[in-house]
């Protein structure tokens, strides 16, 4: 895992909310984008739900897999993950090297709420 925690890149979204659900403590929250937002970082592990515009993306964000990059397709509502070897824009090496952070939202501090204990 990187220093910031794990990152998700987040491609093509549409630019108004993203909703995101801890699948551990089953908290949502609605976050509001705008253009210029590539996704998050400082994300602790564990597994997600990703919806934009009612397409979902369950993530897993693990140890191997610290840093994952996904693309919407809108007109069919689906996401496509691009692998490190696959990813011609460098999104991996970008973020690995913090040069994205001031795209990216600081969960910990954006969503706090996000990784409060359910009980």
């Amino acid at each position: 895992m990187t220093s910031a925690g794990a990152y998700l890149i987040l491609r093509d979204l549409w630019k108004d909310e993203l909703k995101i659900t801890n699948r551990a403590n089953g908290i949502t929250v609605t976050v509001p984008i705008e253009g210029g937002f590539r996704g998050l970082y400082n994300l602790p592990l564990g597994e997600y739900t990703i919806e934009n515009h009612g397409a979902e993306l369950k993530v897993n964000l693990t140890e191997d897999a610290p840093i994952q990059v996904w693309q919407l397709d809108s007109t069919a509502g689906t996401w496509t993950e691009t692998k490190q070897e696959d990813d011609d824009f460098g999104y991996h090496d970008l973020a690995r090297s913090g040069a994205m952070n001031s795209k990216l939202l600081n969960a910990k501090q954006a969503v706090p709420n996000l990784f409060n204990d359910s009980s």
